[in-house]
């Protein structure tokens, strides 16, 4: 009996090992050239260890094939294109994009939070990005500038306590306190004081968000469609996904039912939810979403990461950025330090292009000629 147990055990085995061997030929078999892949690992084993940040392993591939329209590679033993040509790019994002909407991610069906924007794909997806786009209009923009301003000014008294002592400081941890001000502000309608030296649970649930976690980048990078099936496994901290419900569930109960008279984002979730479904219509039919308190949590949660760690939008973020380094220039010179590197080194475990020792500098208070 052990003996046909054993034999079927290699059998499977060897039957998994051609299967996954072969399945790295599907880009050569079709002319496409791309990185020669490693058994398992396919094209992600220094992002799988921690040797390479996926923006760096990106830049390295195209590099390496930048004079080719489309690059192909493997997450994992699942074949994935790399688009290099900008006509190509614009086929897949303007020109057909109802065609290339699926958004790629995987999320667990068993956390409330994969509901975002960020994680949707089809249908749901293009109801939720029709009805949140009035969000970044250019006149909702202008609606936040005073708030935006005020977020500024609170900055820089902040800054002026720190230019009282001589230390140098770390630019992205005062760059993150002013983003995150600015997000709970606009977006929220709340009043955090982020530039305490008192712990925030808001930058520590920030943080958390992109806290790298092994088991997460093992799966995601050799079984990319696991997540999707195993409804049983699921990444995020119940800390994390309770903060998000709970501030939602606060905000939304003080203002249902009441004038809106912030016009922020959590206003324009509100005006959604009491509508209680979303639709959009097209030739194959209707989709329909249901608004509920965890699918406002969800978008909130992209919403705050987001800013957080690169700004929401691109109209938001030059907004926000021109605005606060405006303020910032007219009163603060920034000089290099003992600490200043002359070459950045980026943290390969972080989704976002980060430094690994920081960016130290030395501010001075930059006092107006007569």
């Amino acid at each position: 009996m052990a003996v046909y147990i054993i034999t079927l055990i290699c059998v499977l085995v060897y039957y998994f090992y051609i299967k996954i061997k072969s399945s790295y030929a599907y880009w050569e078999s079709r002319k496409i050239k791309g990185p020669k892949p490693q058994y398992l690992f396919g094209n992600f084993r220094a992002v799988i260890t921690k040797k390479e940040s996926v923006t760096t392993l990106a830049a390295n591939i195209y590099k390496q094939f930048s004079t080719e329209q489309v690059i192909g590679i493997y997450q994992g033993w699942k074949p994935a294109l790399i688009v290099n040509d900008p006509e190509l790019i614009n086929k897949v994002l303007v020109k057909h994009f109802e065609t290339f909407s699926s958004r790629g991610i995987r999320t667990s069906e068993n956390n409330p939070l994969s509901k975002n924007l960020f994680a949707l794909d089809g249908e749901e997806w293009k109801v939720l990005r029709q009805k949140l786009s009035p969000v970044f209009t250019p006149g909702k923009l202008k609606q936040m500038m005073p708030l935006m301003d005020n977020c500024v000014k609170q900055y820089l008294d902040y800054l002026d306590k720190l230019l009282e002592r001589p230390d140098p400081l770390e630019m992205r941890s005062l760059k993150m306190k002013y983003t995150l001000k600015s997000i709970t502000t606009i977006a929220f309608g709340l009043d955090i004081d982020t530039f305490s030296e008192d712990d925030c649970m808001f930058i520590e649930m920030a943080n958390r968000l992109f806290r790298p976690q092994n088991s997460k980048i093992i799966i995601r990078g050799l079984l990319p469609g696991l997540l999707k099936k195993l409804v049983k496994i699921d990444f995020e901290s119940p800390e994390l996904i309770n903060f998000f419900l709970d501030l939602v569930s606060e905000i939304a109960n003080e203002r249902e039912r009441k004038p809106k008279v912030r016009k922020d984002f959590m206003d324009f979730m509100i005006d959604l939810k009491e509508q209680e479904t979303v639709t959009k219509s097209n030739a194959e039919g209707t989709a329909v979403l249901e608004i509920t308190d965890a699918l406002i949590a969800a978008q909130a949660m992209v919403y705050y990461a987001a800013g957080f760690e690169s700004s929401s939008g691109q109209r938001f973020a030059k907004v926000q950025s021109m605005l606060g380094l405006a303020h910032f220039i007219r009163k603060i010179r920034v000089e290099p330090c003992e600490r200043t590197t002359r070459e950045i080194k980026f943290d390969p475990q972080k989704m976002m292009l980060t430094a690994i020792d920081g960016i130290w500098l030395t501010l001075k208070q930059r006092f107006d000629k007569p």
